[in-house]
């Protein structure tokens, strides 16, 4: 009889404590957002330095190497208790659905899909994002990928970790805006525009032909003219090509 009794005592702490973890972790999924404010105020908390807002004056970032200011990195924000929280990026004052990963990595929020490398502190936006013909850029640009102009202004730009800035130099603003005067066109990469494939070359977007045509360039050719606008932005089906 009392082990009897003994085996339902049990049976009933077992179920208690159960049920005790099934409300916990409700109320963990409903408050979760409450709770971690609530958790960022104790007074153990400590902020990561992202979270730190540094302000610096033009003066100041000029004296630093940062002439020319086109964007930042936000807080860490949208973390929750089986997430943790991304800090995006702002570009001319205007936030993004880029962010950046573990220092090394920018990734588009939707579905994570990798859009550049930082190394050294230097943004290196991949070839095919950076031009505006690929159809991996007209598939992701419908889900929030920033525009081709915003992704060449971080281009090759440096992260400065005081504050979290996203310089360029002068002399790196100057060259975008050269370019921008300059009309690319099939010829001008040795191209050649055809409605249909051609031996020895691939295809790289439809540049400046018709609306049934692309232009054929081989991958050994060169630009006929110098600039920022190289061949390879113009590759789609290697996102590994160097810049």
């Amino acid at each position: 009889m009392f082990n009897k009794k003994g085996e339902i005592a049990v049976e009933k702490v077992v179920t208690l404590i159960i049920v005790l973890l099934v409300i916990v972790v409700a109320l963990l999924l409903i408050f979760k957002p409450e709770i971690l404010n609530w958790m960022k105020n104790l007074p153990e908390y400590s902020y990561n330095d992202s979270d730190r807002e540094i302000v610096l004056s033009p003066d100041e970032l000029a004296k630093v190497g940062c002439e020319k200011l086109v964007g930042r990195i936000g807080a860490g924000e949208g973390g929750g208790v089986f997430s943790s929280s991304k800090d995006f990026i702002f570009i001319s004052g205007k936030k993004t659905d880029l962010y950046i990963e573990d220092k090394t990595a920018i990734r588009l929020l939707h579905k994570g899909e990798l859009i550049a490398n930082i190394k050294n502190n230097i943004i290196h936006v991949y070839p095919a994002f950076l031009n505006e013909y690929s159809q991996i850029y007209k598939d992701l640009s419908s889900v929030g990928l920033p525009s081709f102009e915003e992704l060449r202004l971080i281009d090759n730009s440096f992260i400065l970790d005081m504050g979290n800035y996203i310089c360029k130099s002068d002399k790196a603003v100057g060259q975008i805006k050269e370019n921008e005067k300059c009309k690319a066109t099939c010829s001008l990469y040795n191209g050649v525009c055809s409605s249909s494939a051609l031996d020895g070359k691939v295809a790289n977007g439809k540049i400046d032909c018709k609306e049934t045509e692309l232009c054929y360039v081989s991958e050994t050719e060169s630009k006929l003219v110098d600039g920022d606008l190289k061949l390879e932005h113009f590759y789609l089906y290697d996102l590994t090509k160097p810049s």
